[in-house]
């Protein structure tokens, strides 16, 4: 199955949800996805990714013009693997002469990254001081 999968050109959707992915096996995957044309969902969530996952996958966000839906959600991503995917959102919208679908989503939340958990802004600690409740 996995042979046949290697070949396969008009995927539309992938899901390789809790499927034991990790960075390695993204940066194959993502040669693989950029021959799909019609790919529009990827769902890697609950896996084993981190911030180097997310830099291999932003430039998909430019060179599938139908995908609609990315899910990095539950895996081991610090607060810096937006940035590569933001970045590559932006081109993608600034893209002249292509067109793009629109993309629904891009769920990053639920990391277990450590650094997700108690980082809380300046304006949020003020709050704590006040007695105000802080909402993380």
């Amino acid at each position: 199955p996995f042979e046949e999968f290697l070949r396969r050109k008009d995927l539309s959707r992938v899901s390789l949800a809790e499927g034991g992915v990790d960075d390695y096996c993204v940066s194959v995957l993502c040669n693989l996805f950029k021959q799909c044309k019609t790919l529009s969902v990827i769902d890697l969530s609950r896996n084993a990714l981190t911030n180097t996952a997310a830099k291999d996958l932003a430039p998909l966000l430019s060179s599938l013009p139908t995908l609609s839906y990315l899910s990095l959600a539950a895996n081991n991503m610090s607060p810096g693997a937006v940035g590569p995917i933001a970045v590559a959102l932006m081109e993608r919208l600034s893209s002249k002469g292509q067109k793009m679908a629109v993309i629904e989503m891009i769920d990053m939340q639920g990391q277990r990254h450590p650094s997700w958990r108690g980082s809380i802004s300046a304006s949020e600690k003020q709050r704590e001081g006040s007695g105000e409740e802080a909402e993380i």
